[in-house]
């Protein structure tokens, strides 16, 4: 997987005037995002911006704060690339954090992290 794979599958999940996150397609019509990103957002009032268009989403599975800080959010688009999660990350392994600029031109990609 490549950065430009990445920011293809990249979404801007928008919960309210200046609340918004990021979310990655990991299934055809599925976003995964963080609970916190969601959280107190009426589920008819969730927008997902991808390739300068805005759909409508709603949860579908929100997992317990602070951890593992996880939602699942179901849009009517199933033509979009998917990011596959891997089921063998581990404790220490490099990660790569993705999200919107404040410009919402393209997503962009921050340094290299190692959490122990």
């Amino acid at each position: 997987m490549d950065d430009a794979q990445l920011r293809v599958a990249t979404v801007k999940v928008v919960t309210g005037p200046q609340q918004f996150g990021t979310g990655l397609f990991v299934s055809p019509g599925l976003i995964l995002t963080c609970a916190h990103v969601v959280d107190g957002a009426p589920n008819d009032g969730i927008t997902v911006v991808w390739q300068h268009k805005e759909y409508s989403a709603r949860i579908v599975s929100v997992r317990d704060l602070p951890y593992p800080d996880l939602a699942l959010l179901s849009i009517g688009l199933r033509n979009h690339p998917i990011i596959e999660l891997h089921h063998e990350v581990e404790l220490g392994d490099r990660t790569y954090a993705y999200g919107y600029t404040e410009s919402m031109a393209r997503a962009t990609r921050s340094p290299p992290r190692t959490r122990a």
